[in-house]
């Protein structure tokens, strides 16, 4: 974590490209199977210095961030370059339907970082200003590019062309899409209509571990928690604007959706709204209305005293369905 602590002990952000390398290194030196910065290393804000090359560089294992731009802009913005986009993914269905959002915009990495992987952050900002959502791929110029979280699942087997399948679910309880690896035929990760991965909030906080960057810089840390794990690095200091406001927090690190991105996935417990969620609400709604029928039918006290009381449980009962499908769902 690039925390408050590391700015007081380090300087402010941004650090020097010297600095930046020798977090790399001493992450690769602990053994992490891979790390993923949750960080925008853009083009042309100063000189690129080649000892961040070569640390992120070293044996393939690093992932950085790009950032194509959703939001409307007066002028295109396009600076340095986008990187590893997938084969395999359309943007568009054969009739001219867009699978994925499109964009012009981005914000890239300078040239020199072309060799090293990259991963898009780009969130789905809804009506309350919560992010929930993130789109699997951004489409750029006819070209897909993958998530961040999803990254790792294309870089982890090696350094051949990132490669996936989309492809429509069936049944009632499915997702709208379904997300396939090559490189990893055992995941699949469920989509909506327009492309999008939900965030899973199942877990704490707390359930996911924070060392800060100036410890490891310092060697203050058990080196061992870092073998052959994923290790997100991404900044959690209220100072660098990458707190965002979710469903379960006013005020939560960006990095921290990675992480929950990443470990959903991981863990096959990436959330989704079934694609037959309007019949299965319509059921609930025929069940309920099935059941005051024949309380109205039977007259009497039955009717007297059944009818309103649907009335004010017919609602808890859905919200009690509803409950049960999210938790188990």
């Amino acid at each position: 974590s690039v925390d408050e602590r590391s700015l007081a002990e380090l300087g402010p952000w941004p650090w020097s490209w010297d600095l930046i390398a020798e977090l790399v290194d001493k992450i690769n030196d602990a053994g992490a199977q891979l790390q993923i910065h949750d960080i925008l290393y853009p083009a042309g804000e100063r000189a690129f210095d080649d000892s961040l090359l070569n640390s992120l560089t070293e044996s393939e294992r690093s992932i950085i961030a790009q950032l194509p731009i959703l939001q409307p802009q007066a002028e295109t913005l396009r600076t340095g370059r986008l990187t590893n986009s997938v084969d395999g993914v359309a943007c568009q269905n054969e009739a001219g339907v867009q699978l994925f959002p499109e964009t012009r915009n981005f914000i890239g990495s300078p040239e020199k970082l072309a060799p090293v992987p990259k991963g898009h952050i780009v969130p789905i900002i809804d009506s309350d200003g919560a992010v929930r959502r993130i789109p699997a791929m951004v489409c750029v110029d006819g070209r897909a590019f993958p998530a961040l979280a999803l990254a790792p699942f294309f870089q982890l087997v090696g350094s051949g062309p990132w490669q996936a399948e989309i492809a429509p679910a069936s049944g009632v309880f499915s997702p709208d899409q379904i997300l396939t690896f090559d490189s990893y035929p055992g995941i699949k990760v469920p989509l909506d209509a327009e492309g999008n991965m939900r965030i899973s909030f199942r877990k704490s906080p707390s359930a996911f571990r924070s060392i800060s960057a100036v410890d490891v810089l310092t060697g203050n840390f058990d080196e061992n928690v870092l073998d052959n794990v994923l290790v997100l690095v991404g900044a959690t200091a209220f100072g660098l604007d990458d707190i965002v406001p979710t469903p379960y927090s006013g005020s939560s690190p960006g990095v921290e959706l990675q992480a929950r991105l990443l470990s959903s996935v991981l863990d096959e417990q990436v959330p989704y709204a079934p694609s037959g969620g309007w019949l299965i609400g319509a059921i609930a709604c025929l069940l309920l209305a099935f059941i005051s029928l024949q309380l109205a039918l039977l007259r009497g006290r039955y009717a007297m005293l059944g009818l309103p009381l649907m009335a004010v449980f017919s609602p808890v009962l859905a919200l009690g369905f509803h409950g049960v499908m999210l938790i188990n769902f």
